[in-house]
């Protein structure tokens, strides 16, 4: 036997002779087994390398067919000699198709032609000159077309027998895409030139990386001299100094304190001088890195358009609105018999007159409420509140106009029980202004229709006219500014034009909406809808505390304390048309909580409530030394067993059985909270220019007060110097300042005056904290006067005990 061993010497078994008898092997015959031996293990080695390599070939066609690039091989003449499915896919040829042909039906012209020439260019001298090797090159597929493709080639084999590999990508898709992209960019390029604005990109350092063109005209700088620059040069103090910290403290907390995101700044120029701009920054990420994008308008333009507006404005409010309250005052006084009867030939006379400048005031009014509309000053104080008796308001304080035209307005239909969230007063200016057009547009005599509907989760309030209806060529201007039907018969009806444009921004903007159904010849019906409030589970949070409240009110607050819906509607309705303001607690415990919260003037009590007792209520608020002497009114229906329960005396505290009416309810808060009363009279300062305003500002106060009048800002600080005052009347326009500037020295005064403005221009919230009382020139009547008047003194008073 010869042992079998592999070329590394391991031994895999053994070549074997036999015979049936014992042998003993020469030498020749040992050579000669041993030979057979190696010739067996070199034909085991042969099967095994032919079977590796089977498997490394089946492995090779593998991944051939199935990478996604072609692959396509030549030899030294260009024919091709194996072409993979990935290449069949790419050139619609099958295999069959091109081997053994030359690789020049894949290629189009030029490529096609000089192939051969380059082949053998490089086959002779060797200079690597193959056609796409590692770059973009045209393919032609076997219909003809031709597509963008990359080709990388690269060499195999040996001088004897050379072959090259092609690898093939079709880039048609990346073509398209890049081309759409350049497109993209080139439109963007093309934009980012011609806008009026200016983009400015900066890396987060604060260093100029981008600007368009708009950028460098707005700052004054030519192309190239801001780029690399920190953007700091584009910004006068403080902001030049402050930008780098503001840049550091954002990469640290991430606050996002850039400058100007979303508000107002002033740029520098080139030439140094500051201009107003608007600045938006957002931050982007571009190759890994923070960018920020910097969005800059100049406003030098529009801030001077709105100074001009803001001085129109207020010569509107000023010197339109000031004469025009003396008129109307000195009217309203005269017709109301303050200098005696009229003679009978006179009378009708000073009614017109009087008519027609509350009709002026008005058209004013609507002036400059549609321009505070416009501006985005319009505040709304939005509040959860029974629609019906808002809707019954309307009518009794528009019913006098109607009867004056000889119209009656009627409630057709109503919806009990519903609650809105809304601004009481936005909503009384849009139901008087649906209520005066019925009354205008309808016949002597007629009928206006107001009805209340439910419809799904939105409730609409509807006034109906039998007038002669909208003409068809009106309809789609019937809610723009100063729109009118251009009738004779129209015209004669008076108005500015403004008042649906301003119901509809008004409701607009309280959430609801607003449109209207006509019939020519038939009549009008407007609408507005707006949503219902859906309750949460605790009904008394929506109609305790301040949301009850009208924001920069001065009436006095009283806490309704009733466990019965009904009846806290009631008692709210009733305080409502006394001038009060309310809130409602439902339990004892949650009128402690709102008197610990509120400022309240007098509390309304049911003695039988859940939980704690309204008796128990009475003595916790009389042993709290800040409620002590809170005047307290009982409504109850055990009247009679509360006073024999409680065993001491409160001045403070008055009695009235239920069923109640509005009268005794206003007569015993009269008694429970008597207005201010003094044995010497109060000494009031009027600051005002126009010397008639001032005459029917005293006519319309009386002669409860001793009145003092400065024209002049400098007339004022003489009066303010010598004597004290209890009130301050303040006009804010005056010939040599603003009334602000008394503000100090008003303070200054010991026992310090109360001051209420008296203005033509309304106040911002900002502007209306700084004084007690704020009261619009055009909407001022002898009652709102003397109830500013006496309210502050009364809390004077309090606040000096």
């Amino acid at each position: 036997g010869a042992p079998l061993l592999t070329p590394d010497g391991h031994g895999i078994g053994t070549l074997c002779v036999i015979d049936s008898v014992p042998h003993q092997l020469g030498d020749a015959q040992r050579d000669a087994l041993a030979a057979l031996g190696r010739q067996v293990m070199r034909q085991l080695e042969l099967k095994r390398r032919e079977s590796a390599l089977q498997d490394q070939s089946r492995l090779t066609r593998a991944i051939l067919d199935n990478v996604i690039d072609g692959i396509v091989t030549i030899d030294a003449l260009g024919t091709i000699a194996s072409f993979n499915k990935a290449a069949e896919k790419i050139f619609g040829y099958t295999g069959a198709e091109v081997i053994g042909r030359n690789v020049r039906i894949l290629m189009p012209e030029p490529y096609h032609s000089a192939h051969d020439g380059y082949l053998a260019h490089y086959m002779g001298g060797g200079a690597a000159r193959v056609i796409g090797i590692g770059r973009e090159v045209v393919g032609q597929r076997k219909d003809g077309s031709t597509f963008p493709m990359e080709l990388a080639v690269s060499e195999i084999g040996d001088a004897s027998r050379r072959m090259f590999v092609g690898l093939v990508r079709d880039i048609t898709e990346r073509k398209l895409a890049a081309d759409a992209l350049r497109e993209q960019t080139q439109r963007t390029q093309a934009i980012l030139d011609n806008v009026i604005d200016g983009i400015i990109t900066i890396d987060e350092r604060g260093t100029v990386a981008s600007l368009n063109q708009a950028a460098e005209r707005i700052f004054g700088y030519p192309p190239g001299e801001v780029l690399g620059q920190n953007v700091k040069m584009l910004m006068p103090e403080p902001y030049h100094s402050e930008h780098d910290g503001y840049l550091a403290n954002y990469r640290a907390t991430g606050v996002e304190r850039v400058i100007g995101i979303g508000r107002e700044v002033v740029g520098r120029r080139k030439d140094g001088r500051s201009f107003p701009m608007d600045l938006a920054v957002s931050e982007i990420s571009h190759a890994g890195r923070r960018m920020f994008v910097g969005l800059v308008r100049d406003i030098t333009e529009r801030k001077r358009v709105e100074q001009m507006k803001s001085e129109f404005v207020s010569t509107v409010s000023h010197e339109l609105r000031t004469p025009l309250t003396s008129i109307a005052g000195a009217l309203g006084l005269i017709t109301g018999g303050a200098v005696g009867e009229l003679p009978p030939p006179m009378k009708p006379l000073i009614d017109i007159a009087h008519k027609n400048s509350q009709r002026l005031i008005h058209l004013i009014n609507d002036l400059l409420d549609m321009e505070k509309i416009a501006a985005g000053k319009m505040h709304f104080d939005m509040q959860l509140l029974a629609l019906m008796p808002l809707v019954e308001q309307a009518l009794d304080a528009n019913k006098a106009y109607g009867e004056a035209r000889r119209v009656r307005f009627a409630l057709t239909e109503r919806v009990e029980d519903l609650e809105v969230r809304i601004d009481s007063q936005r909503l009384q200016q849009v139901m008087a202004n649906f209520l005066s057009n019925a009354a205008k547009f309808s016949p002597e005599g007629g009928q206006v229709e107001v009805a209340v509907q439910r419809r799904g989760g939105r409730v609409r309030v509807s006034v109906r006219d039998y007038g002669p209806g909208i003409p068809d060529e009106f309809r789609t201007r019937i809610f723009e500014k100063f729109s009118q039907a251009d009738s004779s018969d129209t015209r004669q009806k008076g108005g500015t034009g403004l008042g649906l444009a301003i119901t509809r921004e008004l409701i607009e903007r309280m959430g609801g909406a607003v449109g209207y159904d006509s019939v020519v010849g038939e009549g009008a019906t407007f609408w507005i809808e707006v949503p219902i409030d859906k309750r949460g589970v605790d009904p008394a949070a929506d109609r305790a505390g301040p949301a009850s409240d009208t924001e920069n009110s001065d009436a006095p607050r009283i806490l309704v304390v009733e466990d019965d819906p009904d009846i806290a509607h009631l008692l709210q309705l009733m305080l409502t048309r006394a001038g009060y303001r309310s809130a409602v607690a439902e339990s004892g415990e949650q009128a402690l909580t709102l008197l610990a919260d509120g400022d309240f003037a007098a509390m309304t009590l049911d003695l039988l409530l859940p939980g704690m007792s309204g008796l128990d209520v009475i003595s916790r608020v009389r042993q709290n030394p800040a409620t002590t002497d809170l005047p307290i009114i009982v409504v109850s229906a055990t009247v009679e067993d509360g006073r024999l329960a409680i065993d001491g005396d409160f001045s403070t505290l008055d009695w009235l059985s239920k069923p109640l009416d509005e009268a005794r309810l206003q007569s015993a808060l009269e008694r429970v909270m008597p207005r201010a009363r003094s044995d010497q009279p109060q000494r009031v300062l009027h600051v005002e220019d126009d010397v008639d305003m001032h005459q029917v500002i005293r006519a319309m106060v009386g002669n409860r007060f001793t009145f003092e009048h400065a024209a002049s800002l400098s007339d004022a600080r003489t009066l303010l110097a010598m004597e004290r005052f209890d009130v301050v009347i303040l006009d804010l326009t005056l010939p040599d300042g603003s009334g602000w500037e008394l503000l100090p020295l008003i303070r200054a005064q010991r026992p310090e005056p109360l001051v209420i403005i008296l203005s033509g221009t309304e106040l911002s919230h900002a502007e209306a904290g700084k004084v007690e009382a704020a009261l619009l020139k055009s909407r001022v009547s002898p009652r709102a006067l003397l109830d500013a008047i006496n309210t502050r003194i009364t809390k004077g008073k309090e606040s000096s005990r």
